[in-house]
């Protein structure tokens, strides 16, 4: 993906972008900052964090490369589904099998959430393991790293579908959350 993403835009002609491999949830392992950013995208990012130690470490990195003013805008699994626990069959695509009801986070031993096996596309398609944390444990970790949540509504696509039920499931048990992060305000 990096030469790919370096041969579409080749630092002659993109000197400010910048690509990079690295394990986030290891903020002593990553190379210096750049400058900071204004605005940092994270999609599908915290969604593999397996401890709450883990999850604050990706929220450090952010918090670390965050211009003051900047803004995070990130895609993670959903922290408001109210049946977390119960399998999503032939979901929009998507088949998500909850591995674990209760996963306790190993670094605090609280039941933060869910472990789930995502599968797409099929027997031709692939899988992948996620943590499906409440919005509390992301609050808590965002918090201890300098950082304020804001989760985004969820909206669909207001077009004939709309109208014919199509998106009734998704509205009930949407796939991911949206949320935004800033700095927190110094208390006074």
């Amino acid at each position: 993906m990096i030469s790919n993403a370096l041969a579409t835009y080749p630092p002659s002609k993109h000197p400010t972008l910048h690509f990079a491999v690295a394990d986030c949830s290891k903020p002593e392992n990553l190379p210096p900052p750049f400058p900071a950013y204004d605005l940092i995208f994270a999609g599908w990012f915290f969604n593999y964090a397996a401890s709450e130690t883990q999850l604050e470490n990706m929220f450090r990195v952010i918090e670390q490369n965050l211009a003051i003013d900047g803004r995070f805008v990130g895609i993670t699994t959903n922290v408001r589904d109210p049946w977390v626990e119960e399998d999503k069959r032939n979901f929009y695509g998507l088949e998500i099998y909850v591995l674990e009801k209760e996963y306790v986070a190993p670094d605090t031993g609280l039941e933060v959430g869910i472990r789930a096996k995502v599968s797409v596309g099929g027997e031709g398609g692939f899988s992948f393991e996620v943590y499906q944390f409440r919005g509390e444990v992301y609050e808590r970790c965002a918090k201890r790293a300098g950082l304020e949540i804001r989760w985004g509504e969820v909206i669909v696509p207001d077009d004939e579908r709309k109208t014919t039920g199509f998106w009734d499931q998704w509205l009930e048990r949407p796939t991911f959350s949206v949320l935004e992060a800033v700095r927190a305000q110094a208390e006074v």
